[in-house]
């Protein structure tokens, strides 16, 4: 894995004169750290989705809205990529590294052994509570995990799964890739 060491905790400043919640940066180590949270998680298989969404968001910049959309044969295609319809319905190339792939073939291996009736969906991120098990998780399932996992650090209320987009544009500049690049 690279060393992201670049990045700092700040605030990265409003793009308007208008006051605008804006998601902090994670440095490496917190985003490890962030990881850390989901491999301890008593369920096995919600440690491996949250640890794949939280994958997904830092290696890709996807949005959650996005990565709830992704189905196993988006994430394990042959040319492990897919097109996303983002904001103002533009279209976009997103790539899976092998980090990506590979935890999402654990978490497809532990849906078989966990419960069959998991693999009747087509989404890869699933609910796995009693009322809404099998369905495609929410945008308040990761919003809650990943609350628990910033009060577990002591991390900011400012980290949301969008601050894992942020950082992964940071890193982009970072590593000297034009802004333009990034903003598209």
């Amino acid at each position: 894995m690279m060393d992201y060491e670049c990045l700092k905790w700040e605030k990265i400043p409003p793009i308007s004169v208008e006051q605008h919640y804006i998601a902090d940066i994670l440095t490496a180590s917190q985003v490890r750290a962030m990881w850390q949270c989901a491999k301890n998680e008593p369920n096995e298989v919600i440690g491996l989705r949250n640890l794949l969404i939280m994958k997904i968001a830092y290696y890709t910049g996807m949005r959650g809205q996005e990565i709830i959309k992704l189905t196993f044969n988006d994430i394990l295609s042959p040319h492990r990529q897919v097109k996303i319809i983002g904001k103002k319905k533009r279209e976009r190339t997103v790539h899976f590294n092998d980090d990506i792939v590979k935890v999402a073939k654990k978490l497809l291996a532990h849906y078989k052994m966990y419960d069959p009736r998991l693999l009747q969906s087509d989404h890869a991120l699933l609910s796995l509570s009693t009322s809404w098990f099998g369905q495609p998780i929410t945008s308040t399932t990761i919003k809650k995990f990943i609350r628990q996992y910033r009060e577990h650090l002591g991390l900011s209320d400012k980290i949301v799964l969008h601050s894992f987009r942020h950082t992964f544009a940071t890193t982009l500049l970072c590593g000297g890739v034009d802004i333009r690049i990034v903003q598209q």
